[in-house]
């Protein structure tokens, strides 16, 4: 792929350890007695003393082992420790001994996110789950139970080697966890639907730090929400068993990526437009994104197609979906076709987009219309024009259109979290993700005050239009963006009736011990909520964990 349009893809793109044993559950448990936390200094220093007496090879402190994060927001910030638990009975007495403690804590699947304190906890326990690394195919072939841990450019590699696919995340380096847990958009979307929409088991482990393995047979309403309401309201999933499938071309899947000039601009939306209302929908193979960059070493502006066809067997000619593009005048540079395994395209994504940077998203929703997308990208040169002399600094703008057969594959086996397959007729939409990237923190303030002044004027002209729609991708929001008030009014209020069932004294709640964002409900007063509130009646009120 030549150097001309790695840049362009880096703006636009959206090694695990071995274990340790596993001690049995009750022993690790036995360790959180008041003699194991007498004479440590905080709450954090004596929840790191029990995990370290009982998973001494499993446990480090502050930023030694295997400390990794993308962004250079959440390396920055410190831990007391950093445990790697091997398997849901250590994760079950890791969580006890923080909630016994009063110890914060992070979660830690990939560690791909942008949000200091998502994944790593300052001052507090990080949880990295990248011991849980297991690939297991069942006999029959039609499913894989996957570690938390385990990023989607390994899970690949492992089961090309089976001749298997699942439906997961575009970039190597992502881990599983989070972005199933947020709906997990895919090369295969449009066929198969999103990557929660294809989980047909979850083995988590409870507020309660008890465990649980929830099906839409044995749990149907919390199998539900854990299907893309976001990784940090009701528990830590510690595996996935997914639906599994034969790839249409054993050789991987076609890809199309084509580079165009500012000056072509209109001409680029409507070949968009018309691929979102008309190809995309007839073709239930293809997949794509746009996305419109500033590249500092050209001082140019460029918009880019990155296009994906899963059963198209010729790497010299176009598919059928795609020929319209291949027709437009392009940057001669920057225009290749290819047939490459998914691991090896997701191994390439990463690469575009390295660690040691400092990066926001945000996202909205809108209806497809020429007319906004001009608007939206004039502002969008216009708010980052000022700053590009930033270190460093790569403004994207990344369109991700989601068809009608997508939204309709999440309604399989009672629907997901995201509310829009609630709704009859909805799509196709397009998700809008601006992620702006910077190399050093004193352009933070700069940086953040751009970004916001762009995605409050993209959002309020989509609204002026009438083409706007409520729904978030979580995946890319930003912290301050409301998320909920897109899944729908019934749908929330079940998302959060089912958050307070399953944690009553409020771990994963704002307030609560577990970091995190985009959180379903606020600590309860009092620090624990009564059967009332947590709208049943009797033991566990009456749901089967």
């Amino acid at each position: 792929m030549n150097p001309f349009f790695l840049l362009l893809l880096c703006a636009a793109i959206i090694h695990a350890q071995p274990g340790s044993p596993t001690a049995p559950l009750e022993v690790l448990r036995d360790l959180t007695s008041e003699k194991a936390l007498k004479g440590y200094s905080t709450a954090c220093d004596k929840a790191c003393a029990v995990i370290a007496d009982s998973l001494p090879s499993a446990l480090y402190y502050a930023k030694t082992g295997n400390f990794q994060f993308w962004d250079t927001k959440q390396s920055d910030l410190t831990p007391v420790c950093r445990v790697e638990p091997s398997s849901s009975e250590e994760v079950s007495f890791v969580l006890k001994t923080l909630i016994d403690t009063k110890c914060h804590f992070a979660v830690k699947s990939g560690g791909h996110d942008r949000t200091p304190g998502s994944s790593n906890a300052d001052g507090g326990v990080t949880i990295d789950l990248v011991r849980m690394n297991e690939v297991q195919v069942a006999k029959d072939r039609k499913s894989v139970k996957i570690g938390a841990g385990l990023r989607w450019g390994d899970l690949y590699i492992a089961l090309e080697k089976e001749g298997l696919m699942v439906v997961g995340g575009r970039v190597a380096g992502v881990g599983v966890g989070g972005l199933t847990l947020g709906g997990g958009l895919s090369f295969f979307v449009n066929r198969h639907g999103c990557a929660c929409d294809n989980v047909l088991s979850y083995e988590i482990v409870l507020p309660d730090a008890s465990i649980a393995n929830v099906t839409h047979s044995s749990n149907p309403d919390l199998y539900r929400s854990l299907r893309g309401a976001g990784a940090s309201n009701f528990g830590i999933v510690t595996y996935f068993t997914m639906e599994s499938f034969v790839p249409p071309n054993p050789a991987g899947i076609w890809g199309g990526q084509k580079v165009f000039p500012w000056e072509k601009l209109s001409q680029y939306l409507q070949l968009n437009y018309n691929f979102t209302t008309n190809s995309m929908e007839l073709d239930p193979d293809v997949a794509a994104w746009n996305s419109f960059a500033y590249i500092q070493a050209y001082d140019s502006w460029f918009g880019g197609a990155q296009m994906r066809h899963i059963t198209h067997t010729n790497a010299s000619t176009w598919p059928e979906a795609f020929q319209p593009y291949q027709e437009l005048e392009g940057v001669p540079q920057a225009i290749s076709i290819d047939i490459k395994p998914v691991s090896n395209i997701t191994l390439e994504i990463d690469e575009l987009v390295p660690s040691g940077y400092r990066n926001i998203y945000g996202t909205f929703t809108y209806r497809p219309s020429v007319e906004l997308e001009a608007k939206v990208l004039n502002i969008f040169r216009e708010e980052a024009s000022p700053v590009k002399n930033m270190t460093g600094f790569v403004p994207a703008v990344t369109i991700q259109p989601i068809s009608y057969a997508a939204i309709e594959k999440m309604k399989k086996r009672g629907g997901n979290a995201l509310g829009l397959a609630d709704n009859a007729n909805e799509g196709p939409l397009m998700i809008i993700n601006t992620s702006w990237v910077w190399k050093d923190a004193s352009d933070d303030e700069r940086s953040y005050a751009a970004y916001h002044r762009f995605m409050e004027k993209a959002e309020a002209t989509a609204k002026e239009m009438g083409v706007w729609h409520p729904y978030k991708y979580i995946n890319y929001a930003e912290t301050t963006q409301d998320v909920w008030s897109g899944v729908g009014g019934d749908n929330l209020r079940e998302l959060r009736r089912m958050q307070r069932i399953v944690d009553p004294e409020g771990v994963f709640t704002k307030g609560g011990l577990a970091s995190g964002y985009f959180k379903l409900n606020e600590l309860p007063e009092g620090g624990k909520r009564t059967k009332e509130e947590c709208g049943g009646v009797g033991d566990r009120w009456e749901t089967d964990l």
